[in-house]
């Protein structure tokens, strides 16, 4: 039986993986970090990141809009922005719904 994974941000990742792999806790921290870059860096440059079994991340472009302050009442506009979409794969939702 495998052993459940709890983390919530990087370094309890890296410790669990240090251990799993008995390596450094500070060099697979340094792999995750260089790994979210890389994601990052994709992203910005070809807009889409595809890992196979597990999903797309795409940038996708949220239009500006005009915005009320429901306190003072006073409109201003908020411009287009850029946000990350993720969509798993069929894979990974077999797995997250069935729990294998």
């Amino acid at each position: 039986m495998e052993e459940e994974i709890n983390w919530s941000n990087r370094v309890e990742l890296a410790r669990i993986l240090a251990v799993r792999f008995k390596e450094s806790p500070w060099r697979i921290f340094k792999l995750i970090n260089t790994v979210f870059d890389e994601i990052k860096k994709k992203l910005q440059k070809d807009g889409r990141i595809e890992i196979r079994g597990f999903g797309v991340f795409t940038v996708k472009i949220r239009k500006g809009r005009k915005f009320i302050n429901p306190r003072n009442k006073v409109q201003f506009f908020v411009q287009d922005r850029k946000t990350v979409s993720f969509k798993p794969s069929k894979i990974f939702l077999k797995v997250l719904r069935n729990g294998k």
